[in-house]
């Protein structure tokens, strides 16, 4: 099960050098919105080419993906004629269970997603640019 993918611009998120990773970086900063003490399983990884929060593996492995474009053209009027801005995307990705999808199941997956949604859309420093699936 995944959610739609959020784009967002902000200058929020630490990129140190153009050697950096941007969806490491994000995925750092989002990181920070889930507290140790309720995702002890939570750490910051790369699988498959794209940067993770893994959130939880048990009872489902629940993560967010994320990533940065520099120099997006859907976002071009968010920043300066010289600047190469990061256009931010990430989305909330939860493995299938074996037995199918339960009520649990996706309230689990439906409270995660709000949670994430209500960071960013709630931050004056983040401008949604759209969310697509």
């Amino acid at each position: 099960m995944k959610s739609e993918t959020i784009y967002f611009v902000s200058d929020l998120i630490n990129v140190q050098s153009p050697q950096d990773n941007p969806g490491e970086c994000l995925a750092r900063f989002l990181g920070l919105f889930f507290q140790a003490d309720e995702f002890p399983e939570k750490n910051v990884v790369q699988k498959d080419g794209t940067w993770r929060v893994n959130l939880m593996q048990h009872p489902q492995y629940v993560w967010i993906g994320c990533t940065g474009e520099r120099g997006a053209e859907f976002t071009r009027e968010y920043f300066d004629e010289e600047e190469q801005g990061i256009t931010w995307s990430c989305f909330l990705e939860m493995e299938e269970p074996i037995r199918g999808r339960s009520k649990e199941t996706l309230d689990l997956f439906t409270g995660l997603l709000t949670r994430l949604k209500d960071k960013l859309y709630q931050n004056q420093d983040v401008n949604i640019v759209k969310e697509k699936c």
